[in-house]
């Protein structure tokens, strides 16, 4: 089994993620980033090598599949998405439609379907030989989610089931990359916001900006969305 992995960053605006490792048999991509041209170079590095080309599609946003052109298909072996791509590329005979919550796709090598933690439907990809994990967007590195409470229990139990499984390296959807340790510090923030989505429940009026600039989330991306969180959470 290899122990190659890398993120690689291609959109100058999204910076959105995409992951590749090898085993004797295949090549994995997850997600293809915002740019065709990008995925395009990775994947034509490759081919050469003669193993089977598997790419899993995280979630249906645009900076995270839109690299996936016609030429890239060509090349691909198998792409694994949730059914939330049928309708657009559902004419693409390598897709594989990802029904069940876990697969293991060979030794070592799993995808879990994560419902309702980001988007409806979400893809982790596992890679327990090097206990890396490639999360998408239900993980974002200093940047503040919007989170509605189902959206905050899912992502607490997905961390909880990662670490249990003895992840180490958890790679997001937008910037580097997250340890457990680091991780558990997310875990910290979850309880952050539920403090005060249950306080603006019992008092509407509590200044959500003053509390997020005196807190130590006062540095992170996207502070809107944490006023988002506690006030639109249902």
């Amino acid at each position: 089994m290899s122990g190659r992995y890398f993120i690689a960053n291609s959109n100058p605006i999204t910076k959105s993620n995409m992951g590749y490792f090898e085993t004797e048999r295949c090549i994995y991509f997850f997600d293809t980033t915002h740019e065709a041209s990008y995925f395009e170079e990775k994947l034509v590095k490759v081919v050469s090598k003669g193993k089977k080309i598997i790419l899993i599609l995280s979630h249906k946003h645009k900076d995270h599949y839109g690299g996936l052109s016609s030429n890239a298909v060509e090349h691909i072996d198998r792409i694994i998405a949730s059914d939330e791509f049928t309708e657009e590329l559902g004419n693409i005979n390598s897709l594989q439609i990802l029904k069940e919550k876990e697969r293991v796709l060979e030794n070592e090598i799993k995808v879990f379907m994560i419902s309702n933690g980001h988007t409806a439907k979400d893809i982790i990809l596992c890679n327990f030989s090097n206990n890396v994990a490639f999360m998408g967007d239900l993980l974002l590195q200093k940047r503040h989610p919007f989170l509605t409470k189902q959206c905050l229990n899912v992502r607490c139990e997905t961390y909880r089931k990662l670490l249990k499984l003895g992840v180490t390296k958890f790679v997001p959807g937008h910037g580097m990359i997250v340890s457990n340790i680091e991780l558990e510090k997310y875990q910290e923030y979850f309880k952050f916001v539920e403090q005060y989505q249950k306080k603006y429940l019992e008092q509407t009026d509590i200044n959500v900006e003053e509390i997020l600039n005196k807190s130590i989330y006062r540095d992170w991306k996207y502070p809107e969305k944490f006023k988002q969180s506690i006030t639109q959470m249902s």
